[in-house]
């Protein structure tokens, strides 16, 4: 839990799940590739939560 009314989960070789409660919106990041290094990770949640008009409330998220 992120102390908003969020949940995150990190995966095998990269993936993520996000759960935003607060907002409604959950998104799954899906990759394959091991010892991933998520610098596309924080740029996908950011336009996902562009997309849906929520502003980033931490840098990097």
């Amino acid at each position: 839990m992120d102390g908003e009314g969020g949940h995150s989960w990190g995966g095998a070789n990269g993936t993520q799940l996000w759960l935003d409660r607060t907002n409604h919106l959950f998104a799954i990041f899906m990759v394959q590739t091991q010892l991933y290094k998520d610098p596309t990770y924080g740029t996908f949640r950011a336009l996902a939560n562009g997309s849906a008009g929520i502003a980033s409330r931490r840098a990097g998220l």
